[in-house]
């Protein structure tokens, strides 16, 4: 082609531009969008039918739009909104009105690598979106999922500010290798939790659950996946946002423990029930007190026993003052959260920017933490046919993990003084018992520090190539040094008294993802619509470790900065791990008329973890999905909105075991060989060369409905999961050398059902009232182990019972005198005032056959129940989540021997005698009879199981949004005023600190109180 053709050309079309200018130039609509209410819409897209030419609305709701004339067609949408057809009809103007989506069947949902509309979905997937999260003030993203989608368990297992959560997705699936699911942030998997993550960060969190959704993850996908996009920025002018909080927090439930006339009784009783000396009698009297070791031994505590006798000698416990030592141990404690983001952008780049601060200060003394993060994100549109766009954010916590003071304090003498008489807190032991410690010294004695710095970054580049084929790339960074520095002084209960100690020790994980994906989607004919996803993956990470202990500091304002100091070096070591994963993935989508859909995808994962040709395994997926509601004989009925089916088979794999496993490591040793120090290594794990994948297979079936014109609609689920090859230690004959090797054997299964139903039971222009209800139950049980169907009771795995379950003896009250008879049978092994235990198998013994499995871990049901009302400028929302059918273990520090406080209780005791002489009790069944003879009585932890079902007020928050009115002169966008009570109160008959706290093995007695917060907050936006 010539020059001059090039010329003429691009004449033409420079002509061309001018003149479409020249003439949109002459058309000008401008108008609002408003909501079913009034409100305006910020953000909605208005765009001529039939082109490229658009706007979005602004802060008020408003749009100008240049168009070709005024009789052309505009489509405005705007997600969680039905899209609408408006024709111009030749105005220059317009107030468009859209109605609420109630089924946001149009909405996007994240599926991994990348996205389908609800519509279409053919897995089960649950999605919340960021606004979700943001109705409570929570305090971590892991609380802020709890209750919020069907099949997803979470579970505070201690309330330590910044402590750990327990999640689960549809149960637990491995004995040994980890039952998290898997995170993946901004497209890329991470390795460890999400505590530094900020939910107001989120734009949509989704939780992909059965295996046809999951096994595009391959060997990670196994436990199910959750997948969090972060906000990004928009097209338009700079907006402004402002999200922050303030409020207090206190203990919302604690134990009552003995005040100090009740503990001297009990200590009297311990004593009458003695055997080593003669029995303190039924009435007090100050001179049996003066016999009493534990009286005597502190001054301060004789003397305030004398103060609950009157002048005629007669006892009156109320009289007798007291310290209340666990109480002294907490606090009222502030808590604080302040969120600024500024997103805005052009069509070619947009972008977000945001920090945030939180500190949290604990309710037991001693204990804090306190984050900050900066995110910047941004999508830029180099050309046409280029964008690249990065995610990133650097977050660091600060934690003083503290002691738990409230659990140390619990045994302490209530008459025993804490501060002495120039109000400084005691140094001496309390009630001067060799063996007790003021653990409140702990709280300026004991440091036990927690530092992290953490950067995510998520990069990406895509190009659309030539045949409608898109080209990504991704790479992600998951890096971050965590310290965790301990000193205990001198006071501190750890040394009680000797030159303190010092623990310096860290880590630092570095993980890399690079990902390579090609995407076709095509529609042909209007009947077909077809989408490919490819995948290459690579994933490293590495993990190094140090750890230097020492002990006889020889100044203490130097902590652990100067270990180099001690006089004695009890432990140095160090270690390093490395682990690689590689994959390949292929994903198809079909839709046949909108109306019948399938995916099928393959992945084929390789892990450096596993044992040379065991190495690779290849995890399939499908799922069918029918849009029944389009079909001839459902489509005119007005009352379904919705109605799908769907059916889902995949498997998924685990291999989240300690990398060398398959090799068998080494230990070392030191020893003396003559007058030379010796270091030798030896082989203390059996390998096993044929270790390879912990697979599950899953069913899935689901319905997705509506009625109503979508008032009412919501998701069934159904599934059958089975685990198979689980990873776990195989027991081996002692003259092996070994105690087990890891292997694959074993069988577990999980089937249960999901529902989830949102109803708009009002909606009016001044008052709405919307509904969601959350409920999922979960069976799971062991079909087998490494023997086959024998239990392993060692390890508390049972045939047919869940993984996580409480095996012991159990409690059936407490023998009273009235069964002299049934006690002549025991042959002298009880009396009364003793424990009775059931006795199984009715031998009159009690044997380790007579334990069975009392109850399991994790609940057998949750529920969610969310009210949102809105009236006018107020709005309400209340939220309760409970959990049914779980058990734990209360550990009430019941010794009973008189020497250590205890929770109150109503334990059995002797209180006269009858006409005959004989003697009477007060026939408790709550504890046993208290006796100074024993530590502990006899099968006392049979005492401390309970249900621990709950249902709980998790929060109740009241709103006011200032009006349009006033907001327009302030030139304020948005502006709310909020006041929140978090854990406004639990409905429960356990007795312990929280039902929620707490798991099988940790945290069973006076773990840290759960908070109830109350809050006040502002969001605003310019």
């Amino acid at each position: 082609m010539t020059n001059k053709s090039w010329f003429f050309i691009s004449f033409l079309l420079l002509a061309q531009w001018f003149a479409a200018v020249d003439v949109y130039a002459q058309h000008t609509v401008s108008g609002m969008v408003n909501d079913a209410a009034g409100i305006p819409i910020i953000g909605a897209n208005v765009i001529e039918e039939g082109t490229n030419n658009g706007v979005i609305t602004d802060m008020d709701g408003k749009f100008s739009l240049a168009v070709s004339n005024l009789n052309v067609t505009l489509t405005v949408t705007y997600v969680g909104y039905q899209s609408l057809i408006y024709p111009l009809k030749g105005k220059a103007s317009a107030i468009i009105v859209l109605q609420e989506d109630l089924l946001n069947l149009d909405e996007v949902v994240v599926i991994g690598y990348g996205a389908v509309k609800k519509r279409d979905l053919t897995g089960s997937v649950s999605s919340v979106k960021g606004e979700k999260l943001q109705e409570t003030a929570s305090f971590s993203t892991h609380e802020a999922l709890q209750g919020r989608a069907a099949g997803i368990s979470v579970m505070r297992t201690n309330a330590v500010p910044g402590g750990s959560t327990s999640i689960r997705i549809r149960g637990n699936r491995s004995l040994k290798a980890t039952n998290d699911p898997l995170y993946v942030v901004d497209g890329i998997p991470i390795v460890v939790g999400l505590n530094e993550l900020s939910a107001s960060d989120i734009e949509s969190v989704e939780i992909l659950k059965d295996a046809s959704a999951t096994a595009i993850y391959g060997s990670r996908g196994a436990n199910g996946v959750i997948i969090i996009s972060t906000k990004k920025g928009k097209a338009g002018r700079a907006q402004i946002d402002y999200n922050g909080y303030y409020g207090v927090q206190q203990a919302a439930r604690t134990v009552d423990m003995m005040n100090g006339g009740e503990w001297v009784e009990l200590v009297r009783e311990a004593n009458r029930a003695t055997t080593k000396t003669t029995p303190y009698p039924l009435i007090p009297t100050l001179d049996w007190d003066k016999k009493i070791g534990y009286f005597t031994a502190d001054k301060a505590v004789i003397d305030k026993i004398s103060m609950g006798y009157d002048e005629q000698g007669i006892w009156h416990p109320e009289r007798v003052p007291y310290n209340d030592w666990i109480n002294e141990a907490l606090r009222e404690a502030p808590i604080q959260n302040h969120e600024i983001s500024v997103r805005g952008g052009t069509d070619k780049i947009k972008m977000l920017a945001s920090a945030t601060y939180f500190d949290q200060m604990g309710i037991v003394k001693g204990q804090d933490y306190s984050r900050y993060s900066v995110r910047l994100n941004f999508d830029w549109n180099v050309t046409d046919r280029v964008t690249i766009g990065a995610q990133t954010q650097f977050s660091h916590f600060d934690q003083s993990a503290g002691t738990n003071i409230y659990h140390d304090s619990r045994g302490v003498y209530p008459l025993a003084d804490i501060y002495d008489e120039n109000g400084k807190m005691t140094t001496s032991r309390p009630g001067n018992d060799p063996v007790v410690w003021n653990y409140l010294l702990n709280i300026d004695n004991t440091k036990l520090i927690r530092r992290k710095d953490r950067f995510l970054g998520s990069y990406y580049v895509e190009i659309k190539l030539p045949l409608d084929i898109n080209y990504r790339t991704n790479v992600g960074i998951d890096v971050g040094p965590y310290y965790n520095d301990n000193f205990y002084g001198a006071l501190s209960s750890d040394r009680s008294g000797s030159l303190a100690r010092a623990e310096n020790k860290g880590d630092n994980r570095r993980m890399y993802t690079w990902e390579n994906l090609l995407f076709y989607n095509k529609s042909f004919n209007n009947k077909h619509t077809i989408g490919l996803t490819f995948l290459q993956s690579i994933q490293q990470e590495t993990y190094e470790s140090f750890e230097i202990r020492v002990k006889d500091l020889p100044y203490e304002n130097q902590l652990w900065y100067n270990v180099g100091s001690a006089q004695t070096i009890e432990g140095v070591s160090s270690n390093y791990s490395q682990w690689k994963l590689a994959s390949f993935m292929g994903r198809a989508n079909y839709t046949l008329m909108d109306k019948y859909l399938l995916t099928v995808s393959a992945r084929y994962d390789g892990s450096s973890r596993l044992a040379p040709g065991h190495k690779w395994v290849l995890f399939p997926s499908a799922a069918l999905a029918w849009r029944i509601k389009e079909e001839n004989f459902l489509k005119d009925v007005s009352a379904l909105s919705n109605l799908k089916l769907r059916i889902g088979y995949g498997i998924t794999g685990n291999t989240a075991i300690d990398p060398y496993k398959t090799q068998g490591n080494l230990s070392y040793g030191r020893y003396i060989y003559g007058s030379q120090g010796v270091l030798s290594f030896y082989q203390n794990e059996m390998p096993n060369p044929y270790l390879t994948w912990e697979k599950t297979t899953q069913w899935n079936a689901g319905i997705d409905f509506g009625f109503l014109n979508g008032r009412i609609g919501g998701v069934i689920d159904f599934y059958l999961q089975k685990t198979e090859d689980m990873l776990m230690d195989r027991q081996l004959p002692i003259v092996s050398g070994f105690y087990g090797v890891t292997s694959n054997i074993g069988k577990i299964n999980n089937k249960g059902i999901e529902l989830t139903v949102n109803t708009q039971n009002i909606t009016g222009k001044n008052f709405s009232w919307t509904t969601d209800l959350i409920l999922a139950a979960n069976k799971e049980e062991i079909d087998e182990l490494y023997n086959g169907k024998l239990d392993d009771v060692g390890n508390s795995w049972f045939i047919g019972k869940p993984v996580r379950v409480f095996y012991d003896y159990k409690a059936d009250g407490i023998w009273q005198l009235e069964d002299k008879a049934e006690l002549e049978k025991w042959g002298g092994a009880f009396k009364p005032g003793d424990v009775k235990i059931v006795d199984t198998n009715g031998d009159y013994k009690i044997t380790s056959e007579d334990r069975f499995v009392l109850g399991q871990v994790d609940p057998k049901f949750n529920l969610s129940l969310s009210n949102y009302l809105a009236f006018r400028n107020f709005d309400f929302n209340l939220f309760l989540t409970g959990s049914f059918g779980q058990m734990r273990k209360f550990d009430r520090n019941w010794s009973l021997n008189g020497r250590y406080n205890c929770a109150r209780v109503n334990y059995w005791k002797i209180i006269g005698e009858d006409a005959d002489g004989n003697p009477v009790s007060n026939k408790s069944n709550e504890a046993p009879r208290p006796n100074r003879d024993f530590e502990n009585p006899n099968y006392i932890g049979a005492l401390y199981y309970s249900d621990a079902s709950f249902m709980r007020i998790g929060q109740a928050t009241i709103g006011y949004n200032l009006n349009a009115a006033i907001l327009n002169k302030l030139h304020i966008s948005k502006l709310r005023i909020y006041a929140s009570v978090q854990n406004a109160y639990v409905f429960t008959s356990f007795e312990g600190i929280d039902p929620e706290l707490g798991n099988q093995s940790d945290n069973q007695g006076f773990n840290e109180p759960m908070p109830r917060t109350y809050l006040l907050g502002l969001n605003i936006s310019f």
